[in-house]
Parts: C-alpha cells; structure tokens; sequence
C-alpha cells in the first residue's frame, strides 16, 4: 500500500534536489568592477587662466561589453552617499564636500575583467529617478545643488568655471516637461529628455579610466566671450549648442544624434586609473 507513496516521495526529493543544484550552479558569483573617471582641465588652446568650480554628473544604465561584443548588464551598487541602483553621482571637483570619482557595478553574468573591451552607459537620470519626490529622496540625490525643480528634475550635469574673470555655466537637463506647476511632477517625457548614450570601446577599467575632456569645450569659447550660462534653450547660444553637440545630442530636440555616436566629451585615458 506504501510503495506508490515511498515512489512519489523519492521523485519529489528528486526534483527538489536538480531544483537546489540548478539554483546554485546559475549563481551570479561575479565580482563587482570599479570604474574611475577623472577630468582634464587644461587646454593650450586658451591661454587663459582656467578654474574649475563645480563639476558633477549623473549617470544610470551601465552595461559591460565584452571582447564578443556581448553587452553585459551591469547594476550599480547600493553604497551611499555616491549610488543607488537607480543612479550614481559624480563628483570631479575639490569645492566643498568630498569628492567621487568612480562607481562600482555588479555584472548580471560573472565576467572576467581582463574579458572587458568597452562600457556604456546613460549621461543623466531615467524619468521616474529625475521627477522622484525631492523631500523624500536619499542620497545622492538629495544634493541641492544638482536640483531644479519637480517639474524638470535633475541636473544631469553641472559644469561651472571660469576664465580668468568671465564666469561659465554648463547645467544639461531633461526641458519641455509638462506639469501643473513646477513644484508637481510631469505625467508624461519630457519633450527634449537630453539623455546621452556614452559607449566607449577599446575599455578596460583594470588599466584604464574614463576621462572628460575640459580642454575641447574651451576651444568652442571665443577668447571675446562674456558670462555664458546654459540652463536651457541650449540651441539659442552656440556655445551651449556646441557642448550638447560634444555629447551626442541634438541641441534643439534634446535626442541623440545617430545613437550619440559622435560624442566626444568621455574619451578613454590609457594611463592607470586614478585611485
């Protein structure tokens, strides 16, 4: 009267069992992977006494790419006060609180870093981060200073400098969001998102870092250039046009130009990254 029972119950642990193995050999063991950013502030081709005071980026949707051209997940890592899931800050400034120059990913998939050949990811923050609740928001996206309103978001980034006594702000941001009134969230996009797709290829964080390039924005500025601050409308002053433009983004729709392949801002820097 037992054996169909005792059957059932040896074709249960059975299963069970190939279930566990399964579970564990499909682990994700990878290890987590760094990647450093720094920022190259001189350019002979201005002559002019540069001074960097506020350089800070976001940036969310990281993948790894691999010497196959496979595209790897990548997901930041919860570690306040720098990053959340949803987005890291990055700060390449020395003015005022620390700064951070890397982010620190989880591959989907266990990936060797020696097997890395390139990295992509999103210049900004995606909708539902960027119009988030700013009196319940947690670090690092509770930073005042990287904040417009609910209705538009984030700074995606902020550049501000100077030459000699002339003063330059780069502040790049979703525009055209529609809202009830600028302290209420937008419903829908926003009409110029002005998020731009960074890949770099011929990557590996082991031996390399990601640099931006400072010194290509200053050849944009004529040396008869006065205060310039771009905060929107970026296609109504050349140079605010000019720097989009470096980022792969169309400076009247705020979309990527073919992919935003074209950028030129983030370049790979051969040398060790910077620790």
């Amino acid at each position: 009267m037992r054996k169909p029972y005792l059957i059932q119950l040896i074709r249960t642990l059975f299963v069970t069992s190939l279930l566990l193995a399964t579970s564990a050999c499909s682990k994700n063991t990878a290890q987590p992977i760094t990647i450093y950013f720094s920022a190259a502030e001189k350019s002979s081709a201005n002559p002019a006494s540069f001074t960097l005071r506020q350089f800070k980026f976001y940036l969310h949707n990281v993948f790894l790419i691999d010497k196959q051209g496979k595209f790897i997940p990548a997901r930041l890592n919860d570690s306040p006060p720098w990053q959340q899931s949803t987005g890291a800050l990055i700060k390449l400034d020395q003015q005022g609180e620390q700064s951070n120059s890397q982010i620190t990913v989880q591959p989907e998939t266990s990936v060797s870093p020696d097997e890395i050949a390139g990295i992509q990811f999103t210049l900004g923050l995606d909708f539902s981060t960027n119009h988030q609740n700013p009196l319940t928001a947690v670090s690092p996206f509770n930073v005042g200073s990287m904040y417009w309103s609910w209705q538009l978001g984030y700074k995606f980034m902020r550049l501000d400098f100077s030459l000699e006594d002339r003063h330059f702000n780069f502040h790049l941001g979703s525009t055209g969001c529609q809202s009830a009134s600028p302290m209420r969230p937008p419903t829908d996009h926003c009409e110029r998102p002005n998020l731009s797709t960074i890949q770099l290829l011929d990557f590996n964080p082991t031996t390399q870092h990601i640099q931006l390039d400072l010194s290509a924005l200053l050849k944009l500025i004529p040396a008869d250039t006065p205060n310039t601050h771009c905060t929107g409308n970026y296609q109504d002053n050349p140079v605010c046009a000019g720097f989009v433009t470096q980022l792969g983004l169309s400076a009247t729709t705020g979309q990527c130009i073919d992919q935003c392949q074209q950028q030129s801002f983030f370049n790979v820097n051969t040398a060790s990254a910077p620790q």
